[in-house]
């Protein structure tokens, strides 16, 4: 995933921002959890890897649920 991610922001020609709805709704899923890590790590370098400019998380009741879920700095 983190491939195609890399390739289709490397071919646009402008800066892409990813949203994602109802996060409240999947913040309990591994999966989910794993593919924000994947965008944190991706982020962190930008300078190697394209990515997207930003990432929205929309639906978000209390960010501090969400918070509890994702990995600490310490845990990459």
């Amino acid at each position: 995933m983190g491939i195609f991610i890399s390739a289709l922001c490397s071919s646009m020609d402008k800066s892409a921002v990813l949203m994602i709805d109802e996060v409240d709704r999947v913040s309990g899923f591994d999966i989910f959890l794993k593919f924000l890590g994947m965008l944190h790590d991706k982020n962190l370098r930008r300078e190697e890897r394209p990515t997207f400019r930003s990432v929205i998380l929309t639906g978000v009741h209390d960010i501090k649920n969400l918070k509890l879920w994702v990995r600490s700095e310490d845990e990459h």
